[in-house]
Protein backbone atom coordinates (compact mmCIF):
# COMPACT_ATOMS: atom_id res chain seq x y z
CA UNK A 1 0.00 0.00 0.00
CA UNK A 2 1.26 3.49 -0.79
CA UNK A 3 2.10 6.27 1.60
CA UNK A 4 0.50 9.67 1.00
CA UNK A 5 3.72 11.43 1.98
CA UNK A 6 5.42 10.01 -1.12
CA UNK A 7 3.07 12.08 -3.28
CA UNK A 8 3.13 15.38 -1.38
CA UNK A 9 4.21 18.26 -3.57
CA UNK A 10 3.47 21.94 -4.14
CA UNK A 11 1.34 23.80 -6.63
CA UNK A 12 4.55 25.23 -8.06
CA UNK A 13 6.03 21.79 -8.72
CA UNK A 14 2.92 20.13 -10.20
CA UNK A 15 2.04 23.12 -12.37
CA UNK A 16 5.36 23.06 -14.22
CA UNK A 17 5.27 22.02 -17.85
CA UNK A 18 6.90 18.75 -18.89
CA UNK A 19 9.87 20.85 -20.00
CA UNK A 20 10.18 22.32 -16.50
CA UNK A 21 8.76 25.76 -17.34
CA UNK A 22 7.22 27.35 -14.24
CA UNK A 23 3.58 28.34 -14.33
CA UNK A 24 2.41 29.17 -10.78
CA UNK A 25 4.69 30.13 -7.94
CA UNK A 26 3.15 28.76 -4.75
CA UNK A 27 4.32 26.58 -1.89
CA UNK A 28 0.78 25.42 -1.08
CA UNK A 29 0.80 21.66 -0.64
CA UNK A 30 -1.11 19.31 -2.94
CA UNK A 31 -0.63 15.73 -4.08
CA UNK A 32 1.22 14.94 -7.30
CA UNK A 33 -1.55 12.95 -8.95
CA UNK A 34 0.48 12.22 -12.09
CA UNK A 35 3.14 10.51 -9.98
CA UNK A 36 0.52 8.46 -8.13
CA UNK A 37 -1.08 7.45 -11.44
CA UNK A 38 2.28 6.29 -12.79
CA UNK A 39 2.70 4.07 -9.71
CA UNK A 40 -0.82 2.65 -10.05
CA UNK A 41 -0.19 1.86 -13.71
CA UNK A 42 3.12 0.20 -12.90
CA UNK A 43 1.69 -1.90 -10.04
CA UNK A 44 -1.81 -2.72 -11.29
CA UNK A 45 -1.89 -2.25 -15.07
CA UNK A 46 1.37 -3.77 -16.28
CA UNK A 47 2.61 -0.26 -17.11
CA UNK A 48 -0.37 0.48 -19.38
CA UNK A 49 -0.90 4.18 -18.89
CA UNK A 50 -3.92 6.12 -17.77
CA UNK A 51 -4.46 9.86 -18.01
CA UNK A 52 -4.67 11.99 -14.89
CA UNK A 53 -4.84 15.55 -13.69
CA UNK A 54 -1.74 17.17 -12.25
CA UNK A 55 -2.87 17.62 -8.65
CA UNK A 56 -5.27 16.30 -6.05
CA UNK A 57 -6.25 18.08 -2.84
CA UNK A 58 -9.06 18.31 -0.35
CA UNK A 59 -10.85 21.62 0.13
CA UNK A 60 -11.73 23.25 3.42
CA UNK A 61 -15.29 21.94 3.13
CA UNK A 62 -14.19 18.35 2.43
CA UNK A 63 -14.65 18.35 -1.34
CA UNK A 64 -12.11 16.52 -3.45
CA UNK A 65 -10.26 18.82 -5.86
CA UNK A 66 -8.85 17.51 -9.13
CA UNK A 67 -6.62 20.19 -10.67
CA UNK A 68 -5.10 20.35 -14.14
CA UNK A 69 -2.64 23.13 -14.97
CA UNK A 70 -2.12 24.29 -18.57
CA UNK A 71 0.40 27.05 -19.14
CA UNK A 72 -1.25 28.03 -22.40
CA UNK A 73 -3.98 30.32 -23.63
CA UNK A 74 -7.42 28.74 -23.52
CA UNK A 75 -7.77 29.29 -27.26
CA UNK A 76 -4.75 27.05 -27.90
CA UNK A 77 -5.89 23.92 -26.05
CA UNK A 78 -6.51 20.81 -28.08
CA UNK A 79 -10.08 19.99 -27.07
CA UNK A 80 -9.41 16.25 -26.99
CA UNK A 81 -6.61 16.28 -24.39
CA UNK A 82 -8.63 16.99 -21.23
CA UNK A 83 -11.66 14.64 -21.33
CA UNK A 84 -9.56 11.46 -20.85
CA UNK A 85 -7.86 13.07 -17.83
CA UNK A 86 -11.23 14.00 -16.35
CA UNK A 87 -12.59 10.51 -16.90
CA UNK A 88 -9.62 8.48 -15.62
CA UNK A 89 -8.83 10.72 -12.62
CA UNK A 90 -12.09 10.18 -10.76
CA UNK A 91 -11.57 6.40 -10.87
CA UNK A 92 -7.88 6.63 -9.95
CA UNK A 93 -8.92 8.66 -6.89
CA UNK A 94 -10.70 5.65 -5.46
CA UNK A 95 -7.34 3.89 -5.27
CA UNK A 96 -5.67 7.00 -3.89
CA UNK A 97 -8.27 7.27 -1.13
CA UNK A 98 -7.73 3.58 -0.37
CA UNK A 99 -11.28 2.72 -1.39
CA UNK A 100 -12.65 4.51 1.68
CA UNK A 101 -15.27 6.24 -0.47
CA UNK A 102 -17.59 4.78 -3.08
CA UNK A 103 -17.31 6.08 -6.61
CA UNK A 104 -20.78 7.60 -6.19
CA UNK A 105 -19.62 9.53 -3.12
CA UNK A 106 -16.56 10.78 -4.97
CA UNK A 107 -18.67 11.98 -7.88
CA UNK A 108 -21.01 13.89 -5.55
CA UNK A 109 -18.15 15.57 -3.64
CA UNK A 110 -15.60 16.35 -6.34
CA UNK A 111 -14.67 19.39 -8.39
CA UNK A 112 -12.55 19.42 -11.52
CA UNK A 113 -10.54 22.62 -11.92
CA UNK A 114 -8.66 23.38 -15.14
CA UNK A 115 -6.32 26.35 -14.84
CA UNK A 116 -5.18 28.10 -18.01
CA UNK A 117 -2.87 31.03 -18.66
CA UNK A 118 -4.30 33.66 -20.98
CA UNK A 119 -1.18 35.73 -20.32
CA UNK A 120 0.92 33.15 -22.17
CA UNK A 121 2.21 34.10 -25.58
CA UNK A 122 1.87 31.62 -28.40
CA UNK A 123 5.19 30.79 -30.01
CA UNK A 124 3.76 30.99 -33.52
CA UNK A 125 1.95 34.27 -33.04
CA UNK A 126 0.63 36.47 -30.31
CA UNK A 127 -3.13 36.80 -30.39
CA UNK A 128 -4.27 40.34 -30.92
CA UNK A 129 -7.13 41.45 -28.73
CA UNK A 130 -9.95 42.86 -30.78
CA UNK A 131 -12.61 44.85 -28.97
CA UNK A 132 -15.05 44.27 -31.83
CA UNK A 133 -14.45 40.52 -31.78
CA UNK A 134 -14.93 40.45 -27.98
CA UNK A 135 -18.23 42.33 -28.39
CA UNK A 136 -19.40 39.79 -30.95
CA UNK A 137 -18.43 36.86 -28.69
CA UNK A 138 -20.24 38.45 -25.74
CA UNK A 139 -23.34 39.06 -27.84
CA UNK A 140 -23.36 35.43 -29.01
CA UNK A 141 -22.95 34.22 -25.43
CA UNK A 142 -25.90 36.37 -24.39
CA UNK A 143 -28.04 34.89 -27.15
CA UNK A 144 -26.98 31.40 -26.13
CA UNK A 145 -27.54 32.32 -22.46
CA UNK A 146 -24.00 31.38 -21.47
CA UNK A 147 -22.66 32.92 -18.28
CA UNK A 148 -19.09 33.93 -19.09
CA UNK A 149 -18.05 33.50 -15.45
CA UNK A 150 -19.22 29.90 -15.22
CA UNK A 151 -18.83 28.67 -18.78
CA UNK A 152 -17.21 25.24 -18.88
CA UNK A 153 -14.57 25.03 -21.60
CA UNK A 154 -12.52 22.30 -23.31
CA UNK A 155 -15.36 19.83 -23.96
CA UNK A 156 -15.71 19.03 -20.24
CA UNK A 157 -19.32 20.12 -19.69
CA UNK A 158 -20.54 16.57 -20.34
CA UNK A 159 -18.92 15.43 -17.07
CA UNK A 160 -20.69 17.93 -14.79
CA UNK A 161 -23.23 16.07 -12.70
CA UNK A 162 -22.02 12.75 -14.10
CA UNK A 163 -18.41 12.46 -12.85
CA UNK A 164 -17.97 15.74 -10.96
CA UNK A 165 -20.33 17.86 -8.93
CA UNK A 166 -18.62 21.01 -10.23
CA UNK A 167 -16.27 21.84 -13.08
CA UNK A 168 -14.36 25.10 -13.31
CA UNK A 169 -12.23 26.23 -16.24
CA UNK A 170 -10.49 29.31 -14.89
CA UNK A 171 -7.54 31.61 -15.31
CA UNK A 172 -4.39 31.42 -13.24
CA UNK A 173 -5.41 34.64 -11.47
CA UNK A 174 -8.85 33.32 -10.52
CA UNK A 175 -7.36 30.06 -9.27
CA UNK A 176 -4.93 31.89 -7.01
CA UNK A 177 -7.64 34.23 -5.70
CA UNK A 178 -10.43 31.69 -5.12
CA UNK A 179 -9.06 28.16 -4.87
CA UNK A 180 -5.36 27.78 -4.11
CA UNK A 181 -5.66 28.63 -0.42
CA UNK A 182 -8.43 26.02 -0.03
CA UNK A 183 -6.13 23.13 -1.01
CA UNK A 184 -5.28 20.77 1.84
CA UNK A 185 -3.53 17.46 2.27
CA UNK A 186 -5.43 14.53 3.76
CA UNK A 187 -3.89 14.90 7.20
CA UNK A 188 -4.85 18.60 7.27
CA UNK A 189 -8.45 18.16 6.08
CA UNK A 190 -10.97 17.98 8.87
CA UNK A 191 -13.33 15.03 9.02
CA UNK A 192 -12.03 13.25 5.94
CA UNK A 193 -9.93 10.47 7.49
Amino acid sequence: MWNYENYESTIEAVSQSDGGKKFIESDIKVYDFDKFTEDICRDYRNKKSLCSVDAFAISDNGSFLFIEFKNARKSQFPKTSLPPKAFDSIYIAQFFLKEKYSIEYLKEHSALIVVYNDDAICVEQKENKSEDFEKIKNKLRNYAQIDMDTEILFNLEKYKGILYKDIFTISKKEFMEKYASKCNLINKAKGIF
